[in-house]
């Protein structure tokens, strides 16, 4: 019955999702960046070289990847942007019933997600990386929450660390954030679980591998097709001449749904942050900073363009 219930979430959020996809405008421009990005990588150009790309490029492989097997159109990574925001949904359903929410209550913060973001229902790197944070997220959390014994196992923490290695190629700024905070994730949950030094020690080295192997390939990769120079110049030294802004300020004067939010936010952080350090060891306060630790690798998304 279980299995069934959680199926039945599953297609639930998936069909809402596709209409979702299905029906937005092409008004918001990020579609067709992302669709010829992807489009040009399936046609056989080399990203960096043959084309200009200002983030590392596993959204746009993946993109470019369904586009070779389904045809070179537009509904490709809006189907696949909806199965990115359908589990997305899962996982945020799956983090609620964890946290000791009842079924209805756990459906409200993905029903929130999908109409906030309605707009973006497509394959890119953004909510891919917000999934894969996700996905760590719970990892910590349920290993801190006493299911222990596979995150206790270096091989699951390589595939973590991949994951977080997954999250750099997707888009280098957000991605290593988000690979900075799983370590420290890792770190943290070791020291709650009461691991020796040398426990925790194997368990941060089997991450940092995971981290480093989708790395090291892209790094090959660059190497043998010549296009290091070209990386290098665009998504790292190009960042520097990135020059628009957008301030949290001017985000919070575009309406009172901004202003609430850009107001209710940092209020929200710093009584979870009070709350969570006063109760740190126990296990309430430790799942509220486990939390904000993973909340915070995505506040580099506020700079230099705070937007929704």
């Amino acid at each position: 019955m279980k299995y069934i219930k959680k199926h039945a979430v599953f297609i639930f959020f998936l069909i809402e999702a596709l209409v979702i996809g299905f029906f937005q405008t092409l008004g918001n421009t990020d579609k067709l960046w992302n669709y010829v990005f992807a489009e040009n990588i399936a046609s056989g150009l080399l990203p960096y070289r043959d084309f200009n790309l200002l983030q590392t490029p596993f959204s746009c492989l993946v993109n470019a990847l369904f586009l070779t097997i389904f045809g070179h159109h537009v509904v490709v990574i809006e189907i696949l942007g909806s199965v990115l925001f359908t589990l997305i949904c899962m996982r945020l359903y799956g983090l609620c019933r964890e946290l000791g929410a009842t079924r209805v209550a756990s459906m409200i913060i993905p029903q929130v997600f999908l109409y906030l973001f309605c707009y973006n229902v497509f394959f890119e790197y953004s909510c891919l990386i917000l999934f894969l944070q996700l996905c760590l997220l719970s990892a910590d959390l349920i290993a801190l929450r006493g299911q222990k014994k596979l995150w206790d196992r270096p091989l699951y923490q390589i595939a973590l660390g991949v994951a977080a290695g997954l999250a750099i190629l997707s888009k280098q700024t957000y991605g290593v954030f988000v690979a900075g905070v799983s370590w420290l994730g890792c770190l943290y949950t070791s020291v709650c679980l009461k691991k020796t030094k040398k426990e925790t020690g194997v368990l941060l080295s089997a991450r940092t591998a995971g981290i480093l192997i989708p790395c090291l390939c892209f790094l090959f990769y660059l190497l043998i097709t010549g296009t290091f120079a070209d990386f290098w110049d665009m998504a790292v030294a190009g960042i520097s001449t990135f020059t628009s802004k957008y301030s949290y300020q001017k985000l919070a004067q575009e309406g009172w749904g901004e202003m609430a939010a850009c107001v209710g936010a940092p209020i929200l952080i710093f009584v979870s942050l009070s709350s969570g350090g006063r109760r740190r060891k126990e296990l309430y306060g430790q799942t509220l900073l486990v939390i904000l630790l993973y909340g915070a690798g995505g506040l580099i998304n506020l700079y230099p363009l705070a937007n929704s």
